[in-house]
């Protein structure tokens, strides 16, 4: 967007989330002519309107949606090798959202989901591949993997009749575990690359856009707390203990 301003340290970019009256985060990115006036600048704006501000390099997807569709990988993953759809939802549901993934993927719509995902494809293919069952579902013009009745909610037996699936078994700690696992590795890629600059900013990323539950104590310090980030990566993602407290 800048490369063809006479002064491009004046460009920094704004990422609200929605519902932007709910959600208090906004991601401020900075391209690598950013001056640090202008950055100032834009932390002071994202102050005086009472948003949370979270540094975030220039990079596919950012931060918090990055997270999201590594979250979404993980479980399409189990839904391609073969879990049923609603043990899935239910499943990753009670790690604490406020909201499940298909009722979240519904929110923000299944065409808006693709796009993010074939972005992030052409990016790292080798880690977010396209999903043959999402793109499926965009075809049909379907708006939800679900269906929501007074009957309840279950999903669309279309959707479930043309997203090839195996017939691999899961138990629900199996499919929380797939969907953490991958997570914690694009958790550690995003810091590795300089997305934001600590793993606090990742926490405050997914709290305040996502709305993870405050009281675990954030994403890497939760996968730290179960040992995932250990088994993943090699390291817990807080080196100073759970709550990297700095002395």
């Amino acid at each position: 967007m800048g490369k063809n301003l006479k002064d491009p340290s004046r460009v920094v970019g704004f990422h609200f989330f929605n519902p932007i009256a709910v959600l208090p985060l906004v991601e401020i990115i900075k391209t690598e002519k950013t001056s640090d006036v202008v950055l100032a600048t834009a932390f002071d704006i994202a102050k005086k309107i009472k948003k949370t501000p979270v540094l975030v390099k220039n990079a596919p997807a950012f931060l918090v949606n990055r997270i999201l569709l590594a979250w979404m990988d993980g479980i399409f993953q189990c839904i391609d090798e073969g879990a049923p759809f609603m043990q899935v939802d239910n499943a990753v549901v009670e790690l604490g959202y406020p909201m499940s993934p298909f009722t979240l993927a519904a929110l923000v719509g299944p065409a808006i989901a693709l796009h993010v995902q074939e972005t992030l494809n052409k990016a790292w293919p080798d880690r977010f591949p396209v999903s043959t069952g999402l793109k499926n579902l965009v075809a049909k013009g379907k708006k939800s993997i679900l269906t929501f009745t007074d009957k309840g909610i279950d999903v669309d037996p279309e959707i479930a009749a043309g997203w090839p699936q195996g017939d691999k078994k899961f138990t629900d700690d199996e499919i929380r575990e797939r969907v953490l696992n991958r997570v914690a590795k694009e958790i550690d890629f995003i810091l590795k690359e300089g997305v934001v600059a600590s793993p606090k900013d990742v926490d405050t990323g997914v709290i305040m856009g996502a709305g993870w539950p405050f009281f675990m104590g954030g994403i890497t310090a939760y996968l730290d707390q179960k040992g995932i980030s250990k088994k993943v990566v090699g390291r817990d993602f807080h080196q100073n203990g759970f709550l990297a407290i700095e002395k």
